[in-house]
């Protein structure tokens, strides 16, 4: 919305670009619609940490040694599934779909 017009357009400004002539506003209408996508974004990440926790416990007993458990159980509660990935290729020779 053009800087000067941003008052007629309820909603709220997240940001304005760097000339100052333009406003970034989200529109009041939609403002419940972000507010429950937030709430749904944090559901999947407390998801994924319960199926990261959980699969994190099962490699325990199938990967071959202590340092690697280590490492991969890090990765897994940190939630970098791509570097555990890669360690599994690296231990069994092959990717599979975790």
């Amino acid at each position: 919305v053009r800087a000067d017009a941003h008052e007629k357009f309820p909603g709220i400004v997240h940001a304005t670009s760097a000339s100052g002539a333009t406003f970034f506003v989200e529109p009041r209408a939609v403002i419940p619609m972000g507010n429950r996508l937030k709430v749904l974004e944090a559901e999947v990440e407390r998801e994924e940490i319960a199926v990261y926790t959980r699969l994190s416990s099962l490699l325990a007993d199938a990967l071959p040694n202590g340092r690697s458990r280590s490492a991969a159980t890090r990765s897994m509660n940190a939630g970098n599934s791509a570097a555990v990935s890669v360690s599994i290729v690296g231990w069994f020779g092959r990717l599979r779909p975790l």
